[in-house]
């Protein structure tokens, strides 16, 4: 959760790839008992389908979903970016340490945001 100060050090860049993998799986008994006794055995890297490149906290912006209303909640944000909610909490706390999203109004208990113009 120290990630929003880091992102400010002039230093610092980020890059992520956006591959494309190929998962090999095996019935070896040995695999959790959640996927029945399959393990996964191999990944082969397929292709790097994009390169996305993060040097300010601005860039990030990039990173919130489209379609999102003027106002959403984490909850709204995580089902448009297509993650589970607890990773949406920490992804609108880390936008708002970057001064990215804001805090806009409340939605009986829950906070709603609203993109920093």
């Amino acid at each position: 959760m120290r990630f929003p100060w880091l992102v400010e050090h002039p230093n610092l860049s980020l890059e992520i790839p956006i591959i494309q993998v190929e998962e090999i799986w095996r019935n070896d008994s040995r695999g959790s008992w959640r996927r029945k006794g399959w393990s996964i055995a191999d990944r082969r890297l397929l292709a790097v389908l994009e390169r996305l490149s993060f040097t300010t906290p601005a860039d990030f912006r990039r990173l919130l979903p489209e379609g999102l209303a003027e106002l959403f909640s984490t909850r709204e944000l995580a089902a448009a970016a297509r993650i589970n909610a607890g990773l949406g909490y920490k992804m609108a706390y880390c936008l708002r340490q970057m001064g990215l999203i804001q805090p806009g109004g409340k939605r009986g208990r829950t906070v709603l945001y609203r993109q920093s113009g």
